[in-house]
């Protein structure tokens, strides 16, 4: 029997280690906007080789798409704007002010944890970038959407992506 994998508990992300392996330290950035989550993988390409003598390629050549997530913060502070886009955070006299020129991406790891089911989906090296959405009114707030791409590491042995069905134990 198949396990349902529902809700969203929270999203991590952690600096990637010195060696290009995958970040450990984790920190929540914020609270995700209902209904914004999603993952999303692109088609694969299929390269077929046709010929003139027969009607049915000889070889299919498939490449896997591009995979991101996507999903916005509903309480973005100055903290996840620096770590979505790059700026910088003064406190300088107990204030908390942020800068930036130009928004730049984030490579790091993330994990999320769903409420039900799989214990966490992992992603050992990401690239990702806020943008400032929505509105302000009385039925709207301000959120940053994120655009997390999902990257090769570059440490060697490292996969992709780790699914935790069940930790093991310690």
């Amino acid at each position: 029997m198949g396990l349902v994998t529902i809700g969203l508990d929270k999203v991590e992300v952690a600096p990637l280690a010195g060696d290009g392996g995958p970040g450990t330290v984790f920190e929540t950035i914020g609270f995700t906007s209902k209904g914004t989550f999603s993952f999303q993988e692109d088609d694969a390409t299929v390269k077929n080789v046709e010929v003139e003598e027969v009607s049915t390629p000889l070889k299919a050549f498939k490449t896997a798409g591009a995979r991101r997530l996507l999903f916005s913060l509903a309480d973005p502070d100055s903290n996840a704007l620096a770590l979505t886009r790059g700026g910088t955070v003064d406190t300088a006299g107990g204030g908390k002010v942020y800068t930036e020129d130009d928004a730049k991406e984030y490579e790091c790891t993330i994990r999320v944890t769903p409420k039900e089911g799989f214990e966490t989906i992992q992603y050992n090296k990401v690239s990702l970038l806020g943008k400032l959405n929505g509105g302000l009114g009385a039925d709207q707030e301000l959120l940053l959407e994120i655009a997390v791409d999902i990257l090769k590491p570059t440490k060697e042995g490292i996969k992709i992506m780790e699914i935790v069905e069940i930790a093991p134990t310690p």
